[in-house]
């Protein structure tokens, strides 16, 4: 089913497909507007970073996250929220959005413009973009015409691209081509184009049909497991929820302890590869374990790069297109997302501050 183009015609009428499969080029594009972008005299290496985010650009956020804390020596996190921490002196305060437009990122960031620290706006327009000019805060703009979901590489590679600059990450060109040369090659073992046979993405998406999935990921690849379960939602249309390790084995994995429903449903996905903690990796073996002991459908999918940046970036890319096919498989066009839209429209219809009925 999932190699008839037939198949891919009916649900996905739009193409969705190839901007899972433009990730390579755009994410080229992106990082040049990072390495050329001009930045303010008083931009020094942060004390800390903190990143204003909301779905596709939070998930952004959450890769650039966990790169500069791997391959640097600052604190670096993620607001999804109205409201962000006081920032102080020498931080370096980042709002993402992809339409400039989400009501959490614009109430966080205007409440600290003007504050001690720096600001940086990432988005394609919209009232961050308006904010940024009139508050004179470096602006890094993008046209993509696509959902935010698909534009992970403007939300990472920017970013990342202004931190190598200022010193906050350690990562050379070298490091930044295997990443992007990666992709390139998984858009060719993964896409529509490469048979079931020969495609673990297809395969993956099979053994997730008509299953809940949780996945799992250790330390750097805790990001790409929470891309996954957002994937899996928005592309598939289908529930699916994310764990990280060490954590899942002290809290999550005691629900084994109990048969239930829940457990018969479920088919877990452990990420796994040398780019993680060597504790993790010997983790994700006891979870697999424990998890076949309990009678839960379970794999490990190995992502075999070792370098950080690499891994997080391909095994991101495989859950787009694992998600991708569980859409196809389940008769959905990946595209819409019309509760989302009705979530977001009765929001504007409320105004600010007013409770939802």
């Amino acid at each position: 089913m999932l190699d008839e183009p037939a198949v891919r015609d009916r649900f996905d009428p739009s193409g969705f497909w190839r901007l899972i499969a433009d990730l390579p080029r755009q994410a080229r594009a992106a990082r040049a507007l990072g390495r050329d972008c001009p930045l303010p005299e008083h931009f020094t290496r942060p004390r800390r970073v903190v990143i204003l985010g909301m779905g596709g650009s939070a998930i952004g956020g959450d890769v650039v996250a966990t790169i500069t804390e791997h391959l640097g020596s600052i604190p670096a996190e993620v607001v999804r929220d109205y409201a962000a921490p006081p920032v102080g002196e020498g931080a370096l305060l980042v709002a993402c959005s992809f339409s400039g437009n989400t009501e959490e990122v614009i109430s966080a960031f205007s409440a600290q413009l003007g504050g001690p620290g720096m600001r940086l706006a990432l988005t394609t327009g919209g009232a961050l973009a308006a904010i940024a000019q009139e508050h004179d805060v470096p602006l890094i703009t993008y046209d993509f015409d696509g959902p935010p979901r698909t534009a992970l590489g403007y939300s990472v590679l920017p970013l990342l691209e202004v931190l190598r600059r200022l010193r906050a990450v350690t990562l050379d060109d070298d490091a930044i081509e295997r990443a992007l040369g990666g992709l390139e090659r998984c858009a060719e073992a993964w896409g529509p184009r490469q048979p079931t046979a020969s495609n673990p993405a297809k395969q993956i998406a099979l053994r997730l049909r008509d299953r809940l999935p949780y996945i799992v990921g250790g330390d750097v690849l805790a990001v790409a497991a929470r891309r996954w379960a957002g994937q899996l939602a928005e592309n598939s249309k289908q529930w699916a929820f994310a764990g990280a390790l060490p954590e899942a084995d002290h809290s999550t994995i005691v629900a084994l302890e109990r048969q239930q429903e829940a457990s018969r449903t479920l088919h877990a996905v452990l990420l796994d590869g040398p780019a993680m903690d060597p504790r993790n990796r010997r983790r994700a073996q006891l979870t697999a374990r424990e998890l076949d002991s309990a009678g839960v459908e379970h794999e490990i999918v190995a992502i075999e790069a070792e370098d950080p940046l690499v891994a997080v970036l391909e095994a991101c890319q495989l859950g787009d297109w694992v998600s991708y096919y569980a859409a196809l498989l389940h008769g959905v066009d990946p595209l819409p997302t019309p509760i989302l839209d009705r979530v977001k429209a009765a929001m504007a219809e409320a105004g600010a501050g007013a409770p939802a009925s």
